[in-house]
């Protein structure tokens, strides 16, 4: 079952009345912005993850191998409206895959190119023959496309808009 882009908009709009100030914390995944997930009846969105990521760190832990995006992050619970801001992410494997092509190909044409990607981060039951020991898993919808980020080309772009030449 596909996210329609007003569920989207939706979903956000409705954190957003109740957006605290944002923690700071080690981490952004999951756990951290949800604490805990209960099994769904329904497919429902958990968070937005808006990120520059510029590099990566892994590692292996007693549930296998792990990747994280090392950058700028940032997280809104969609229903507490709780918002953190970390430097390292982790995301769902349905698109771990995506956002490590997309910085590796980036960082191909320049060592230090960073990608930007915002993400709605949600969860459905557990469908096929697979078995989940949750009982659920991840859905992904991008919100904008995942491209390459030049912080300097943004800086002008944002300068001429209020009229600054350069």
């Amino acid at each position: 079952m596909a996210v329609k882009k007003q569920d989207v908009a939706a979903a956000t709009a409705a954190a957003l009345p109740t957006a605290k100030p944002p923690q700071l914390v080690k981490k952004i995944s999951a756990k951290t912005v949800c604490s805990k997930i209960d099994k769904p009846t329904e497919p429902v969105a958990l968070f937005n993850l808006y990120g520059v990521a510029h590099g990566i760190k892994t590692g292996d832990s007693q549930y296998g191998a792990w990747t994280a995006f090392i950058g700028n992050f940032e997280a809104l619970n969609l229903k507490t409206g709780e918002r953190f801001l970390s430097g390292a992410a982790f995301v769902p494997g349905v698109v771990e895959q995506l956002l490590l092509s997309g910085l590796t190909a980036a960082q191909e044409a320049d060592a230090n190119a960073s990608i930007q990607f915002a993400l709605q981060i949600g969860v459905k039951p557990a469908m096929g023959s697979k078995p989940s020991t949750t009982g659920y898993e991840y859905t992904v919808t991008p919100l904008v496309d995942i491209q390459a980020h030049d912080p300097l080309a943004a800086l002008k772009n944002q300068l001429a808009q209020i009229g600054y030449g350069g």
